[in-house]
């Protein structure tokens, strides 16, 4: 077995291996292979030519006000079926985690894709680091308080501009960097996502949604005020058309009946990193 970084040459097995690991369709796949996939981002354990294990490092950051920590998110890992619970993962994990100690970064960071893999990384040396609220909430729930909303379509360089404005007002949030930036909004319309621009008079921002066949709403996130979703909350069940809608939130106390979950992971690298970070990269869910 070798572990090493991916070259270009791997692309063709790289490929096989997406495709039996996350079973996407060839269309999403050729999407990341253009957008995203870099070698020089891209750690393989390879059997001879055959890349049977990978992981992802996206170039990512935590700030925190006047302070800015260097990091990467780990992407994409998956090990073929068949060479699985033979330590190929933790061992890859150490060879990454090696190199972004040569390059000084401060953290790795990764969202767990089941609940029962948050005791894996663990054991590789990972905190939780983000918890989010799961929240249904219907009509009745903003009864209470409510103003007129609009909603409008924003183009992708404003919603970037308004999310970058909502990181910062949760103080501590962790970002991707350099290209990666833009390829989290090229990815949510690959996902099957789409953002709206919201406004009332207690703030304005940005809906990222989803409607599924069956016609149910999904919000991965509402980059407004607190007060502003929460009179928004009719509005936004008349203008799609839904009596309620499923959403994730940085706080609790919205319907009174949320889930708070474990969400995302960090392994410091330096210790000064803050250990609770607002995490939502939107490639994980």
């Amino acid at each position: 077995m070798e572990f090493r970084q991916a070259k270009e040459t791997d692309i063709s097995g790289i490929r096989d291996l997406w495709k039996r690991c996350f079973g996407d369709e060839d269309d999403y796949l050729n999407f990341y292979i253009k957008e995203a996939y870099r070698p020089s981002r891209t750690w393989l354990c390879a059997d001879g030519t055959l890349p049977i294990s990978m992981m992802t490092l996206l170039p990512a950051c935590v700030e925190d006000g006047e302070s800015y920590y260097q990091g990467g998110y780990v992407y994409a890992v998956a090990t073929l079926p068949e060479y699985r619970h033979q330590g190929l993962m933790s061992q890859l994990h150490e060879r990454v985690e090696e190199a972004c100690k040569k390059e000084g970064f401060s953290f790795l960071s990764l969202v767990p894709a089941e609940l029962s893999l948050f005791s894996m990384y663990r054991k590789l040396g990972y905190e939780v680091c983000a918890q989010l609220y799961y929240d249904t909430v219907s009509k009745k729930d903003g009864k209470l308080f409510s103003a007129k909303t609009c909603f409008e379509p924003i183009r992708p360089e404003q919603f970037l501009d308004y999310r970058l404005s909502y990181l910062r007002r949760q103080g501590v949030f962790l970002r991707l960097q350099d290209d990666c930036w833009e390829y989290m909004e090229k990815e949510l319309s690959a996902a099957g996502y789409s953002y709206l621009g919201i406004e009332n008079k207690l703030g304005k921002g940005y809906l990222v949604y989803h409607i599924n066949k069956i016609g149910h709403l999904r919000i991965r996130e509402a980059g407004v005020p607190e007060d502003c979703l929460r009179a928004a909350i009719g509005d936004i069940c008349r203008y799609f058309e839904v009596p309620e809608f499923f959403i994730k939130l940085p706080w609790g106390g919205f319907s009174g009946k949320e889930n708070r979950r474990p969400f995302a992971m960090m392994k410091k690298l330096n210790a000064t990193v803050p250990g609770q970070v607002y995490t939502n990269l939107m490639l994980d869910d």
